[in-house]
């Protein structure tokens, strides 16, 4: 079996390309100044990563080939990779955008949470994953779209 790299850019773009927010007016055009729905995305790729958890616990250090990302810890700092990492918090075209990583024993989730105005959806990919000291390698790819009201 070929272990190919996760690329840093998929965690990262958890805000941009591949876990973003549209709005979505349900026809096949682009969206209407008053959207009616906001769609939500978060996706996982199969790969494999290096990690390095720094600054007591509080920073988290990603590296697939030369890319590398760092991540602030959103949950209790702890010296493990465990918990979870903001990934993103940002605004584009309108839609706020809130990406994590969140790393659990044998699990690796991807949660998006997309908000304008009073829309909120939220999108979370997971895989099984097996995680080291120093490496974590996403078993299963996932993706997952979730919209409005």
């Amino acid at each position: 079996m070929t272990r190919c790299p996760l690329s840093i850019a998929v965690l990262v773009a958890a805000a941009f390309a591949f876990t973003g927010c549209v709005a979505d007016n349900g026809e096949d055009e682009p969206p209407a100044p008053a959207p009616n729905r906001l769609s939500c995305s978060a996706q996982l790729s199969r790969g494999l990563f290096t990690y390095e958890v720094g600054d007591t616990g509080r920073m988290l250090t990603l590296v697939a080939g030369p890319d590398e990302v760092v991540l602030d810890r959103v949950s209790t700092p702890t010296g493990t990779i465990y918990g979870t990492w903001l990934l993103s918090d940002t605004s584009q075209n309108g839609v706020k955008l809130h990406a994590e990583a969140i790393f659990e024993t044998g699990r690796m989730r991807l949660k998006n949470r997309c908000t304008q105005g009073t829309k909120t959806a939220t999108a979370e990919a997971s895989s099984a994953a097996t995680i080291s000291d120093v490496s974590v390698e996403v078993l299963e790819p996932d993706t997952d779209v979730k919209y409005s009201n």
